[in-house]
């Protein structure tokens, strides 16, 4: 953790003005705008064919996993691919076009822009989603940076998401009134100063595989997902690198995720006591058909008047 800075938790003051978020959304912008145009190349390895599906989405999925920026659902790369602005070695790729090999260079030349009208009104939103700065016990109600990297280069930050909103704009929820946590990270993660200023050495038209080179994103992206109803730790990302590697540490069993959860109602007699972890509760209920595991214990109970008694848990999956 040497390379990390640990933020105190701002005060409702603190970083979070109407200014302050408006500021930090338009450099944002003004890096997206001027670097969406610049064409991006990044080259094809094993590792990412290897977890492809099979069948017709299987482009379409590699053009997402190469090019994050696109987004987490398949419809903007099938976009791009109509739109004629993906090139495998220089050549336009098209619906027929085979799966490419190793070391073959996908190019997109155009990336979307992240900033349609509904996103314009992001740093008023979140401003708004406190409209009493004064008061004192609504951290669980803000975005904030916990933790940020010594140097900037390293792309990766974790953010306090609140409860009651996306992690991501996603298919079902593309549309909604609401913005997802994704769309409000511009606002609160301030943009490197050489890409505020348009300095396009850094934009993402080197070779991935360059890792002292920061490939930037056009604008922030959480790793992983917290469900709307949870509040937490996000990992987040602002370079090509980062985002690689922080999903590569969940896909691979290196980061965990620890939960807690306050119940009504006394658990002591089915699950066991925080100090005994060798008979956790173990929940392995297939969830869509995949399987699943969370170890559950209790860490402490209370009396409670409307309840009878109140659990407070902690789950591991």
């Amino acid at each position: 953790m040497d390379q990390f800075l640990q933020r105190p938790v701002p005060s409702p003051q603190e970083d979070h003005t109407l200014a302050s978020y408006t500021l930090n959304w338009g450099r944002w912008h003004a890096w997206n705008e001027a670097s969406r145009h610049e064409p991006c190349s990044r080259t094809v390895t094993a590792g990412v064919l290897e977890q492809l599906p099979k069948g017709i989405t299987a482009f379409r999925v590699l053009l997402a996993e190469l090019f994050p920026e696109l987004g987490s659902s398949q419809q903007p790369a099938r976009k791009a691919i109509s739109q004629g602005l993906v090139q495998l070695d220089g050549n336009p790729v098209k619906w027929d076009t085979p799966l490419p090999t190793a070391g073959q260079i996908l190019t997109l030349r155009q990336r979307p822009w992240y900033g349609s009208q509904s996103r314009e009104s992001a740093p008023r939103k979140l401003f708004n989603r406190n409209p009493d700065h004064t008061q004192q016990n609504s951290d669980d109600n803000r975005i904030f940076i916990i933790c940020e990297p010594v140097d900037s280069n390293l792309g990766i930050f974790f953010i306090h998401k609140p409860a009651g909103m996306e992690s991501c704009p996603w298919s079902k929820v593309i549309g909604e009134p609401g913005l997802s946590f994704e769309e409000f990270l511009p606002c609160v993660l301030p943009c490197p100063a050489h890409l505020a200023g348009i300095d396009k050495s850094p934009v993402g038209t080197s070779n991935a595989s360059c890792a002292e080179i920061p490939l930037w994103l056009p604008y922030p992206k959480v790793a992983h997902r917290l469900d709307a109803r949870v509040s937490g730790v996000i990992a987040v990302a602002t370079t090509f690198q980062a985002l690689r590697h922080l999903k590569g540490c969940f896909e691979q069993g290196k980061a965990h995720k620890t939960y807690r959860a306050i119940v009504a109602g006394g658990l002591k007699s089915h699950v066991p006591m925080q100090n005994d972890v060798t008979k956790p509760l173990i929940l392995d209920t297939p969830i869509g058909g995949r399987p699943a595991r969370t170890e559950v214990h209790v860490e402490h109970e209370e009396m409670s008047l409307p309840y009878g008694r109140i659990s407070t848990l902690t789950l591991h999956p």
